[in-house]
């Protein structure tokens, strides 16, 4: 039985080289296709929960820069005022207590409080952090062994950014009604220390209104809550606006190639799941495919070369002779056909010669 080497070198032999497969019959082709579009889907069933999000966060953006602007354009007075009653009210109460040494004394445990607060509230300012904003989608040097270890950390890495830019910038939109907020209280707080300087100095606690007074000129300072002026509100909003909308396309992306190398690495497990359990047939499947046609066609070319009239293409008779009488090699002598054919010496009268 041939082997596929021997078939092979008879190839050569013949000028042939061994067939291939022909890549229009190429199953994995239509694999790819399959994951391809699997990709593609789940990347759609990704978009679909943010799209209408997207849409309306643009919108958002637009209406938020205009109320910020206005918003901090009608506390600005208000917020001086304030700043100019707190300063008051502090002097006031430093003088109205007796001792200067209480009033130090509250001063420095107000700078230990604060310096541990500054620590507690570094969420002031632009809530949208540049450095988790940089996302990459090359998937190049992905593996299908590192599928895990590689693309869905990361995956899950940048999904964890672009919900934290999306929660800063649902933070933002909010920011002009909560400065609006923010503005009512620290007036609110001063109208209550000023109301305690006019209470009953005999039932006041000086040492506790001088100490809301200081922490009233500190939430004063920081109404605006680290955004200086309105162009760096603005730029903080545009930034985390792109740094969302970046994210969800980065893992849109990484979500539809995850899915296309999940659906790769399936179809070459059931590639040999079939090898294991059908490991004949596919081997006649190849047979067939490459070189059944080709003995085929061997075998009616060998066919077709006899003549019609029972002589084949070299002059021999069916019977073993040719049409001359001569033997064709089975072993048998010719002859005329009316007499006996001499198995030795070739002669038909019926003598036997050894010449």
């Amino acid at each position: 039985m041939d082997t596929e080497n021997d078939v092979g070198r008879e190839d050569e032999r013949n000028g042939k080289s061994a067939p291939k497969d022909d890549p229009a019959c190429d199953p994995q082709q239509i694999d790819d296709v399959q994951c391809r579009m699997r990709g593609i889907a789940k990347q759609a069933e990704y978009n679909a929960q943010f799209k209408d999000l997207l849409v309306k966060a643009k919108a958002d953006y637009e209406q938020a820069r205009q109320d910020y602007r206005q918003k901090r354009h009608d506390s600005q007075l208000k917020v001086q005022d304030l700043r100019h009653q707190v300063k008051q009210l502090t002097e006031r109460l430093r003088c109205k207590i007796e001792q200067e040494k209480v009033v130090r004394c509250i001063d420095k445990a107000f700078l230990q409080v604060v310096e541990e607060l500054d620590a507690c509230q570094k969420g002031d300012g632009c809530c949208c952090r540049e450095d988790e904003c940089q996302f990459d989608t090359d998937v190049s040097g992905v593996t299908q062994d590192k599928l895990d270890e590689e693309l869905v950390k990361r995956i899950s890495k940048y999904q964890q950014w672009t919900d934290a830019a999306q929660a800063c910038f649902t933070r933002l939109v909010g920011e002009p009604a909560a400065l609006e907020v923010r503005v009512a209280a620290r007036k609110a707080d001063i109208d209550g220390i000023s109301a305690a300087l006019m209470a009953d100095p005999a039932t006041t606690d000086l040492k506790t209104v001088y100490a809301k007074a200081l922490v009233a000129d500190r939430e004063v300072r920081r109404v605006w809550n680290g955004f200086d002026d309105i162009g760096d509100f603005v730029d903080c909003l545009c930034s985390t606006l792109n740094c969302w909308t970046n994210g969800c396309k980065a893992v849109s992306e990484l979500t539809g190639a995850r899915a296309v190398l999940e659906c790769k690495l399936e179809a070459g497990r059931d590639r040999c799941i079939r090898l294991e359990t059908k490991t004949v047939e596919e081997i006649l499947v190849i047979y067939d495919k490459n070189w059944a046609k080709d003995h085929r066609q061997g075998e009616w070319d060998r066919h077709t070369k006899h003549d019609h009239d029972g002589h084949d293409h070299d002059g021999h008779d069916h019977d073993g002779y040719d049409h001359n009488g001569r033997d064709c090699g089975c072993g048998r002598r010719s002859g005329d056909g009316n007499g006996a054919v001499d198995e030795v010496s070739g002669s038909n009268d019926g003598e036997s010669s050894l010449a």
